[in-house]
């Protein structure tokens, strides 16, 4: 308790030889500056991937894709494969789909899921554009 007290008349016998310092007069005004120019440089647009990663992505989704589509072997094109994988599906549909019965509780809320999705995602598009444009 002593210590606290000696440090208190110290650190008052230190305040009191030092002089008042004061601010520049435009302190406010380059504080409130700088604060917006971060603030808006914090806000710029900026991709989340670069350019150059999403072609490389493309890319290898196309080769993958071609290479799936003609077999693997990408030299032999001469029969791709994909032809009996679609008249496998269109007979799957045809013979298929006529079975598959949804009842109207479950029609209505998909419709309703449906809406409340893009509701929200057009809300949340224009939320987000008066953010990214107002500031």
């Amino acid at each position: 308790m002593k210590d606290n007290e000696h440090l208190e008349k110290l650190m008052d016998e230190i305040l009191q030889d030092a002089p008042l310092e004061q601010p520049p007069h435009d302190f406010t005004h380059s504080v409130i500056k700088r604060i917006e120019e971060e603030r808006v440089a914090a806000l710029s647009y900026r991709p989340i991937m670069p350019k150059w990663a999403i072609v490389t992505i493309v890319i290898v989704l196309v080769i993958l894709a071609s290479w799936g589509i003609f077999g693997g072997d990408l030299a032999s094109i001469s029969e791709p494969r994909y032809a009996k994988l679609v008249s496998l599906m269109d007979s799957w549909f045809s013979e298929s789909l006529p079975v598959v019965k949804f009842s109207n509780k479950t029609v209505y809320t998909v419709l309703v899921i449906a809406v409340m999705i893009l509701i929200q995602t057009t809300a949340l598009k224009r939320l987000f554009d008066r953010r990214f444009t107002s500031a």
